[in-house]
C-alpha cells in the first residue's frame, strides 16, 4: 500500500534522520520530507511530518477553555480561529503542550484545537475538560498550523494526482480522499480543474476551497487516499518539521482512525500506548466489550488484530495476529484502527518518541 523505508541516523555533532534517502538537515527544529507512494486502489495513510510552530511561549493564566500567554504576544483577533468552507467550519491551529512545568514528563503533547483569541489569550475546544486541572502557569506551549491538503498535495495538479473535470467526484474517474471517523467515510477532498480558471482548484464535500491551504487535518489523523483504478503510481515529496516531543492521540470508546506522528517506526512496545491505559485481554477471546484492539488496514480491508494479554494462561505483552511479538511497530505514513473498549473513558496515548538526537 505505501512504501518507506525511514531510519534515523545520531551523530555527536550533528542530528539527521534519513526518509527514503532523502538527508533532512538539523536545525533547532528538525525539518524534512518524507516520500510517499500511492498506488491504484485505496492507500490508508497519515502524514509523518508536521507544520512548524507559529509560536511558542510560556502559560500566566488558565481558565476552563483558555489559556493566556507571558509577554504580550499581540495577535490579531481570532487569527487562529477556524475558516468554513461552505458550511463546515474547519480548525486551522492546535494548542500544544511542549514541556509541562508541574511534571516530567507530565502532559507533555497534549493538545487542544483553538476556536478563538485575543491579543494574548487563546479559547480553545476543551471538549469538557478543565484545562486548570492540566495546564500549569509557567509549562511552554506552541500554537501550532494543522497540516493541510496543500501540505500534503500541493496547489495544483503537478503533482500528478488524477483530477476530477466534471465535478462528479468519482473514485473511478478521478483521485479521491477522504476522511475516516470511526468506521465510516465523512469529509471528502477532490482535486478539479476546469476551462474556468477560477473554478480550478481543491473541492471540500463539493465546495470549492481553493489552493486546498483552509482544507485541515487534526494531528494524528490519517486519510484514506482511493487512487484511480488503472493508473500508475503516484509519488510525492511530503516537507514537514519532524516531531522531537511526544503527541497525545485521544482514544474514545469506539473505533479510531489514528497514524503515527514520526517519520520512524514506532515499536509497540515502546510506544507508550500500554502504559497509557490501554484494556488489556485476560482470556484471548479477543472482544472489544471486554478489551481494546487494534487493527492493521489493508486496502479498505481489516488486516491482523493487535491486542495485549495480560492473563494467567500464556506470556503476557502484545500480540499481532494471535502471536506474541516484540518487534511490530507502528509505521510512517501509515493509518491504523485502534478500537476503544465499549463504555471505557478517553485514552490519552501520549506517544513515545522512538529516536534520540
Amino acid at each position: 500500500m505505501i512504501t518507506q523505508t525511514p531510519r534515523a541516523i545520531i551523530s555527536a555533532l550533528t542530528c539527521a534522520v534519513v526518509l527514503n534517502g532523502g538527508l533532512l538537515a538539523e536545525t533547532a527544529e528538525l525539518n524534512g520530507v518524507s516520500r510517499l507512494t500511492l498506488n491504484p486502489g485505496a492507500n490508508f495513510i497519515s502524514a509523518p511530518l508536521q507544520r512548524k510552530p507559529a509560536f511558542v511561549g510560556k502559560v500566566s493564566a488558565v481558565t476552563a477553555s483558555s489559556i493566556t500567554f507571558a509577554g504580550f504576544p499581540n495577535w490579531s483577533a481570532n487569527q487562529f480561529g477556524p475558516v468554513t468552507v461552505g458550511a463546515t467550519s474547519i480548525p486551522q491551529f492546535a494548542v500544544i503542550v511542549r514541556s509541562d512545568a508541574a511534571a516530567t514528563p507530565g502532559i507533555q503533547g497534549d493538545w487542544w484545537l483553538a476556536t478563538s483569541n485575543t491579543a494574548g489569550t487563546v479559547t480553545v475546544q476543551a471538549s469538557g475538560t478543565d484545562l486548570t486541572t492540566l495546564v500549569a502557569v509557567g509549562s511552554e506551549l506552541e500554537i501550532r498550523p494543522l497540516t493541510s491538503i496543500k501540505d500534503l498535495f500541493g496547489a495544483d495538479n503537478s503533482a500528478g494526482i488524477i483530477a476530477d473535470t466534471n465535478l462528479d467526484f468519482l473514485s473511478t474517474e478521478e483521485d479521491v480522499i477522504r476522511v475516516v471517523s470511526g468506521t465510516s467515510f465523512t469529509d471528502e477532498f477532490v482535486y478539479h480543474t476546469d476551462a474556468n480558471p477560477a473554478d480550478t482548484g481543491w473541492y471540500f464535500n463539493g465546495e470549492f476551497a481553493g489552493n486546498g491551504s483552509t482544507l485541515r487535518i487534526t494531528p494524528n489523523r490519517p486519510l484514506m487516499y482511493f487512487r484511480r483504478a488503472g493508473s500508475t503510481p503516484l509519488t510525492l515529496g511530503v516537507a514537514g518539521a519532524v516531531q522531537t516531543r511526544r503527541l497525545t492521540t485521544y482514544l474514545q470508546a469506539g473505533a479510531n482512525a489514528v497514524g503515527t506522528v514520526f517519520p520512524v517506526n514506532s515499536p509497540i512496545t515502546t510506544c507508550n500506548l500500554f502504559e497509557s491505559g490501554w484494556n488489556a485481554d485476560l482470556n484471548f477471546d479477543v472482544l472489544t466489550a471486554e478489551e481494546d484492539i487494534g487493527r492493521v488496514v489493508n486496502g479498505t480491508s481489516f488486516g491482523q488484530d493487535i491486542f495485549y494479554y495480560s492473563g494467567p494462561d500464556e506470556a503476557n505483552g502484545w500480540y499481532v495476529g494471535g502471536n506474541l511479538t516484540t518487534t511490530f511497530s507502528f509505521e510512517p505514513q501509515r493509518g491504523y484502527m485502534l478500537f476503544r473498549k465499549t463504555g471505557a473513558p478517553v485514552l490519552a496515548w501520549r506517544q513515545s518518541v522512538p529516536f534520540t538526537y
